[in-house]
């Protein structure tokens, strides 16, 4: 078992000394990484492109094929992705709850959130 690298020596001397005791001890070892070396080892942020660049990327990606525009319109109303999977007579009641619910919690929030950016603004 190595022993941990960025010790002083007290330290590493009572390390040498529960060394031998390490029945219930776990030890994790792992590299010490920059940012940048971050990054490059696991790709983490790509290189930053600017806007040309995305809009030129993203115009390549364009489909213009029936199946294309399809999935432009699926993108833009994704009701209508889900929708023909929906069980209406098992899944209806659950949601109108659901709906209800937030509407309880949610509506009352709004109207306290209201009242103090009516009373903020009208401070001098």
């Amino acid at each position: 078992m190595a022993s941990p690298v960025a010790l002083d020596e007290e330290e590493n001397e009572s390390y040498n000394k529960r060394k031998h005791d390490v029945r219930n001890r776990v030890q994790v070892s792992r590299p010490i990484y920059s940012e940048n070396d971050f990054q490059q080892k696991y790709k983490y942020m790509e290189d930053h492109v600017g806007t040309r660049e995305q809009i030129q990327r993203k115009l390549k990606e364009i489909d213009c094929s029936p199946k294309g525009g399809c999935n432009v319109i699926v993108g833009l109303l994704p009701i209508l992705q889900w929708l023909p999977g929906y069980h209406l007579r098992e899944d209806i009641l659950g949601d109108v709850i659901s709906g209800l619910t937030t509407a309880v919690m949610r509506i009352p929030q709004g109207k306290a959130k209201v009242e103090v950016f009516i009373f903020v603004m009208s401070v001098p």
